[in-house]
C-alpha cells in the first residue's frame, strides 16, 4: 500500500507530534508499505531524505512568518500547490494527516479529499478551537474546557481572526475520519463543537531500548551530572520537555523543595524554554543548587540514558495536555510516573498501579505522592514494571499502525458498499 503522511514538521523539529509521525513512517515502512512523509522547511527548494526500509521524507518550502498564522493556517496557497504536485506524483492509496495548523493549512483537506482515497485526520491538540494552550477554568481536575470567542480574542489580540472557527470546522468535514490522540481531547473538542469519530492513542517503537543501549552518551555535561548524582547515591527525579508555564515546573519545585534533601533525591530538568530562568531562580532561592540540575536541551540518546537512570518521572502539566509522550517513555524504561490530571495522562497512567494522577495545583498532594514513591523503592519498582506491561499491551507503534490501517480499510469498504 502507498501511504502518504502529512505533518507540518518532522524531527528534529516539531516536538512530540513530529516524533509520532516519524514513528509511524518507520512503522508503516517496516510493515512493508511504500511510505512518503511530507513536512515543511525553511529552504527555498524542496529536499528529501530516505527512511530505513525504503520510505522517504520530503520537505516542502511552504513556510511563512507565523504572525500570519491566523489567516494562512486556514489557506496557504503555496502549500496547496505543493501538495497537489506531490500527491499527483506519488498517487497514494491512503492519506494520514496530522498537524497542519501551522503551514500546510486546513484548506489542504479540501484538495486531499479530491484524491479519492481514504483521508484520515488525527488531531493532537486543541489548535482547532484555540490560539495555543487550553487552561482549566477552575483549578480542579473536573472542570469546563469551553473556549469562547472572547477567550480567543484575549489570547490572540491583534491576530484574532473572527472567521477562523467557522473556516476550520468547514474544512474538517472533508476528512473521512477525524481521530483524537486521547479520549480527553475528544471530549474537549466536542464541548467546543468539533465531533471526532474516534480515538487512536500514540505508541512507541518496541525496539528503541535495544538500539539506545548500544549508544554512548552524546553529551559530556549529561554524563557529568549523572556521575555526580550517582556518587552521592541520590534518587533521580526526572522532569523535562519545553519549559513553559504550562508544564507545571513552578508547582513541581514548590512540591518537592522539602523532599529532595529529606529523602536524598535530585531533580534533573531536561529542556529549554521561557520558564527556565524562573525555575533556576526558584532553585537558588530555596538553596537547592546541589539538588536541582538544569541540563538544557538533551539529545534523544541522552534522554534515554536519563530515563534509565531515573527513579521516577514527573509530568505535572497545569494546562490541557492531550497525551504526553513523556508518560509513555517513562513506562518504556519501567519508571513510575506522577502526572497531572488535565488531559490524556489518565488514559496512559493507571492511577495507583503504574504511578499517580494528581492535581498539580494541589502542591501538598503532588509532594505527598512523590514522597510516597521516594520512601518505597519496592513500590516504585512494582509500578515501573506494571507500567512497562501496560505500554506493551496498549501503546506500541505496531498497535497504532494496525488500528490506522484497519480504519483505512473500513473507509474503503464503506465506499465500495455505497458505490454498489
Amino acid at each position: 500500500m502507498r501511504i502518504l503522511l502529512i505533518n507540518d514538521h518532522y524531527p528534529p523539529e516539531g516536538g512530540g507530534t513530529a516524533q509520532v509521525v516519524k514513528n509511524l513512517a518507520e512503522g508503516f515502512t517496516q510493515a512493508g508499505h511504500d511510505v512518503l512523509a511530507l513536512a515543511s522547511c525553511d529552504d527555498k527548494v524542496s529536499s528529501e531524505i530516505a527512511l530505513s526500509g525504503g520510505g522517504r521524507v520530503r520537505f516542502l518550502p511552504v513556510r511563512y512568518p507565523l504572525r500570519l498564522r491566523s489567516y494562512l493556517s486556514l489557506w496557504n496557497p503555496k502549500a496547496v500547490v505543493e501538495l497537489k504536485r506531490e500527491v499527483e506524483k506519488f498517487v497514494p492509496d491512503v492519506i494520514f494527516v496530522h498537524n497542519i495548523h501551522s503551514y500546510f493549512s486546513y484548506r489542504s483537506l479540501v484538495l486531499l479529499k479530491k484524491v479519492g482515497v481514504p483521508l484520515v485526520l488525527t488531531l493532537h491538540d486543541v489548535m482547532t478551537i484555540a490560539y495555543g494552550k487550553a487552561w482549566p477554568r477552575e483549578k480542579k481536575c473536573e472542570t469546563s474546557w469551553r473556549i469562547s470567542w472572547f477567550d480567543n480574542l484575549k489570547k490572540a489580540r491583534k491576530q484574532y481572526n473572527p472567521f477562523r472557527s467557522f473556516f476550520v470546522k468547514r474544512c474538517l468535514k472533508f476528512s473521512d475520519r477525524i481521530l483524537c490522540v486521547s479520549e480527553a481531547l475528544r471530549k474537549v473538542l466536542a464541548e467546543n463543537g468539533i465531533i471526532a469519530d474516534g480515538v487512536a492513542h500514540n505508541g512507541l517503537p518496541q525496539d528503541v531500548l535495544c538500539q539506545m543501549k548500544q549508544k554512548p552518551f552524546e553529551s559530556h555535561a549529561v554524563r557529568s551530572v549523572l556521575d555526580k548524582i550517582q556518587r552521592e547515591h541520590k534518587k533521580i527525579i526526572l522532569f523535562g520537555g519545553r519549559l513553559s508555564p504550562a508544564k507545571g515546573g513552578k508547582e513541581l519545585l514548590s512540591a518537592v523543595r522539602h523532599l529532595l534533601k529529606q529523602y536524598g533525591a535530585a531533580l534533573v530538568v531536561a529542556g529549554e524554554g521561557p520558564e527556565k530562568i524562573r525555575l533556576q531562580a526558584m532553585a537558588n532561592r530555596y538553596g537547592l543548587q546541589n539538588e536541582i540540575f538544569f541540563l538544557g536541551q538533551v539529545s534523544e540518546a541522552d534522554m534515554h540514558a536519563l530515563y534509565s537512570s531515573a527513579y521516577c518521572v514527573l509530568v505535572p502539566s497545569i494546562s490541557f495536555d492531550s497525551f504526553p509522550t513523556m508518560n509513555l517513555e517513562a513506562m518504556q524504561h519501567k519508571k513510575p510516573v506522577v502526572a497531572g490530571c488535565f488531559g490524556g495522562s489518565r488514559e496512559a497512567v493507571a492511577d495507583g498501579k503504574t504511578g499517580y494522577i494528581v492535581n498539580p495545583y494541589d502542591i501538598s498532594a503532588l509532594g505527598s505522592v512523590v514522597g510516597k514513591l521516594l520512601l518505597s523503592p519496592e513500590l516504585a519498582h512494582a509500578m515501573g514494571e506494571a507500567g512497562y506491561d501496560r505500554l506493551m499491551q496498549n501503546f506500541t507503534v505496531k498497535e497504532q499502525v494496525k488500528k490506522l490501517l484497519a480504519i483505512a480499510e473500513e473507509i474503503k469498504h464503506n465506499e465500495n458498499q455505497s458505490a454498489k
